[in-house]
């Protein structure tokens, strides 16, 4: 197993839809590095922190064949 960490840091939103265009925005470039890079998965983590700085993670897994 290889994992791979990219971390990406900018200002606070609260804002919920500059939220969610901004999680389209990485998730889109994620998807075009993959595609470039040849890469597959199945787990995606999302770790983000609150303006009181407290971390946060949510585990993404894509359904096996």
């Amino acid at each position: 197993m290889k994992l791979t960490y990219y971390s990406r840091t900018f200002s606070s939103l609260a804002d919920k839809e500059k939220i969610l265009d901004k999680l389209r925005e990485v998730a889109e470039e994620l998807e075009d590095d993959m595609k470039r890079n040849g890469w597959t998965g199945r787990t995606v983590t999302l770790k983000y922190k609150l303006d009181t700085y407290q971390g946060k993670f949510s585990l993404h897994f894509s359904k096996q064949n």
